[in-house]
């Protein structure tokens, strides 16, 4: 139990360096602090016309900027959220693997750059970063049962689908690569 406890916190805090290190404000953050800044009518007009991405990432920023601050950086607080709960699901999922499976795959996550440049931006990359994991784990796991089991509906495989159905879904809302995803991890 506690070494994954501890390896997920010790990567969050390196997950955090994202935060903590000074870099400049990008045109896509400040389009999209404009972007939320509108009515939700005009928001979701000016992500289908201006911005081809879905709107599930730019309406859950908008409910953290009215119980945040509407700055940047407090914006860029909701990307390290999703980065987190990402690092903490693969804990809780590999804590009964064996130890060095574990810190295996959340090393390879945590400290790719590119994971924590996104777990510290204001777009919608960290969201889709933790549902593709999501959905690549119950499709993985639904895959492990369906082995051992066929045809027998427990609550577990319960569980699994409809965490797996509820991903995909929100996947398919966040980002136009997470539809194509979804679309290729259903096929």
């Amino acid at each position: 139990f506690w070494i994954p406890v501890l390896l997920a916190i010790l990567l969050i805090v390196h997950l955090s360096f994202g935060l903590r290190m000074h870099h400049l404000i990008h045109t896509d953050e400040v389009w999209t602090m404009n972007i939320i800044s509108d009515t939700t009518t005009g928001l979701l007009h000016s992500i289908l016309t201006q911005d081809n991405h879905p709107p599930l990432y730019y309406l859950l920023l908008r409910q953290w900027t009215a119980i945040t601050a509407a700055g940047i950086p407090m914006m860029r607080v909701l990307s390290f959220i999703f980065g987190g709960i990402t690092l903490a699901f693969l804990a809780i999922f590999y804590r009964n693997y064996k130890p060095r499976e574990l810190t295996f795959i959340l090393g390879l996550i945590a400290t790719n750059p590119l994971f924590i440049y996104y777990s510290a931006t204001v777009r919608p990359y960290a969201l889709v970063v933790l549902l593709a994991t999501v959905l690549t784990v119950c499709a993985l796991r639904l895959r492990q049962i369906d082995a051992k089991a066929a045809n027998s509906m427990t609550e577990s495989h319960l569980y699994w689908k409809a965490t797996y159905y509820i991903s995909g879904f929100l996947l398919g809302l966040t980002h136009y690569f997470g539809t194509l995803y979804v679309w290729l991890i259903v096929i």
